[in-house]
């Protein structure tokens, strides 16, 4: 398995040159920045749930009122 992974990563290296040679860069570009964004929310989203179980128990949710705001400081 280990004599494998130089194959793949120099098969993954090949295919991004010559793709960014026919023109796909600014998709595989798209891709890796929405891929960033996904993991970044998805390792922030305890955050927001923590901050909303906040303002559920003090009673602040309100329909008429953007909740979604943190209301506890980031650290």
């Amino acid at each position: 398995m280990v004599y494998i992974i130089p194959y793949f990563l120099l098969e993954l290296y090949l295919t991004i040159e010559v793709g960014s040679q026919i023109g796909f860069f600014g998709y595989l570009l798209w891709i890796v920045i929405t891929l960033i964004l996904g993991i970044w929310l998805l390792q922030n989203a305890h955050i927001s749930m923590i901050n909303n179980i906040f303002s559920l128990s003090k009673g602040q949710i309100d329909k008429s009122r953007d909740f979604m705001m943190p209301r506890v400081p980031i650290l």
